[in-house]
């Protein structure tokens, strides 16, 4: 099937319903349109696809996988896109509109997408971008509330990135894999967040939020700090970490996947570490615990229990035993 002529009025399309028409390369939707159904043209071979101006919603995986389509013109009326929506298609570049929210993993692995705009976004949600490469050309909008997890993960061309004033929420590292990205910057006006030295931090510095990808050597968390957040240091090409006595606890896969790191050293208070703190680690031969008291949860690999010498306070060789 090489072409589809669908009646005006039409308000949806169903599940799956022209799923997998490779020979499919020109889509116009007709006017009265307004929601795109899960998997309605994915795996298809669209160049071209022309949306209604009654469009409200592209819904789940609509366009997923057309990865010939290099070009779409989102309308006014379009205000979300939902779960995967273009992945793995060939997008240039995306002008949003008046989309409020951009969904989970809508835009990944289009490898060649350089550059978004849009002034209404209010929520960027779970891995949007994830593996778009050639992302750099971007400033978040004004509108922008939240970023949730791993938002660029792996955008490995991103050189800037600026924390607009209205954010209020920020999930787990939201750079991780952006090893072009050497700095983190945020509109003064922001009160939830704060950068120092190019890090992002909570208002109150407590709590460290994201590390610009760029970072390697020796990783020392500034005293002060007291959480460290997700995922902050994940695929981190560092060779060491030093936590210092401020930090109480360490969450979900902070140093996950550094697959250089061969020092650790974990300061007096560290109480509590996500199961995953160091998981895929196994580089790791020298691990200093300065609390008498170990921290709970399996910290590391197998290798590094095998492999690595660990150093703890005199007295306290039992406890870690």
């Amino acid at each position: 099937m090489t072409s589809v002529n669908l009646p005006v009025g039409l308000k949806t399309v169903g599940h799956s319903a022209f799923f997998d028409l490779v020979a499919l390369k020109t889509l116009t939707l007709p006017e009265g349109m307004e929601h795109t159904g899960v998997n309605s043209f994915a795996n298809c071979g669209l160049t071209t696809l022309n949306l209604p101006s009654t469009l409200r919603v592209i819904g789940d995986r609509s366009f997923m996988n057309n990865s010939d389509l290099q070009s779409v013109t989102l309308p006014e009326s379009a205000d979300t896109i939902e779960y995967s929506a273009f992945s793995g298609c060939d997008l240039r570049s995306i002008d949003f509109n008046h989309v409020r929210y951009v969904g989970e993993l809508s835009f990944t692995n289009n490898t060649n997408l350089a550059t978004f705009s849009g002034n209404y976004i209010e929520q960027i949600d779970n891995a949007a971008f994830y593996g778009c490469t050639s992302l750099n050309g971007f400033t978040l909008p004004n509108s922008l509330r939240e970023l949730t997890q791993t938002t660029f993960y792996l955008c490995s061309g991103i050189t800037s990135l600026t924390i607009p004033a209205g954010v209020e929420t920020i999930g787990d590292c939201i750079t991780v894999g952006t090893t072009s990205l050497n700095a983190i910057d945020i509109d003064p006006a922001n009160t939830h967040f704060d950068v120092s030295e190019g890090w992002l931090y909570s208002a109150d510095f407590k709590r460290l939020v994201a590390i610009p990808g760029a970072v390697t050597g020796v990783l020392t968390i500034p005293d002060g700090v007291e959480a460290i957040g997700g995922q902050v240091g994940r695929r981190l090409a560092i060779s060491e970490v030093v936590v210092p006595n401020s930090v109480k606890s360490i969450e979900n896969a902070a140093f996950m996947q550094c697959g250089q790191l061969t020092k650790v050293t974990l300061g007096a208070k560290v109480a509590t570490m996500a199961g995953n703190t160091f998981n895929n680690c196994s580089a790791i031969t020298e691990v200093t615990c300065l609390n008498r008291v170990p921290p709970t949860n399996g910290i590391f690999v197998d290798a590094v229990y095998a492999a690595a010498t660990l150093y703890v306070p005199r007295g306290s060789k039992e406890a870690y035993q």
